[in-house]
């Protein structure tokens, strides 16, 4: 059996937007926008389709620890965010992460540094790891034979898909089954011979979660 380890630490913050994943400001003055801090988040963009998340909706509880931005939309240029409770948030470059589990809201300071809107975010640990494959969790499936398909690895809290941006590393053990490095939580698999079997295990702040990948 071939046993490898694919390392994808998202350590690049990026500032890409999630397709209108927003929260309402608390007191309607507009919308903050969430962004994907790094690209091991389960909720943005390519990771969101394969975790079965859809898009229009508002924002999951992000994991502890996890990564994530905020931007306002509102009647001036630009706005500063920064959270209610600096005790419960950690701030860099621009970015946050949540130290420990609760709740505070996050405030839209205007250049006059006023507040002209806020709006809470939750935290949660995670207690468990899954894979997703074709929008649900799974922990087997029969591929077609060179076809090359997505699986992605998402934080859960009491079976809820937490947001925010971890580090991911993978793991192969087994035969038959190209695994090609993707982004952060996701992978790309094909299989290549008909006798194909592999276990590809994800490991995320201490949790794993394994999917077996067989020919169909």
């Amino acid at each position: 059996m071939k046993y490898s380890t694919i390392a994808l630490a998202a350590l690049a913050l990026t500032t890409a937007a999630c397709d209108d994943l927003q929260v309402e400001g608390s007191l309607g003055r507009g919308e903050f926008d969430y962004l994907c801090g790094n690209p091991g988040d389960a909720t943005c963009d390519g990771a969101s389709a394969i975790v079965g998340i859809t898009f229009d909706r508002e924002v999951n509880p992000v994991v502890v620890e996890g990564t994530f931005g905020l931007a306002f939309e509102g009647d001036e240029e630009s706005y500063d965010i920064l959270p209610a409770a600096p005790n419960l948030v950690r701030q860099t470059a621009g970015f946050f992460a949540f130290v420990e589990p609760g709740i505070t809201d996050f405030l839209a300071v205007d250049e006059d540094g006023k507040v002209a809107d806020f709006a809470p975010m939750t935290a949660a640990n995670m207690d468990a790891l899954a894979i997703f494959y074709g929008g649900q969790q799974q922990q087997s499936v029969a591929l077609r034979r060179f076809q090359e398909e997505l699986i992605a690895a998402a934080p859960l809290s009491q079976g809820t898909v937490l947001g925010g941006g971890l580090d991911f590393n993978w793991q192969v053990q087994g035969t038959g089954v190209d695994v090609r490095a993707g982004s952060g939580n996701v992978i790309a698999v094909e299989v290549r011979d008909s006798s194909a079997m592999a276990i590809v295990t994800a490991t995320a702040r201490g949790f794993q979660a394994s999917i077996t990948i067989t020919a169909q």
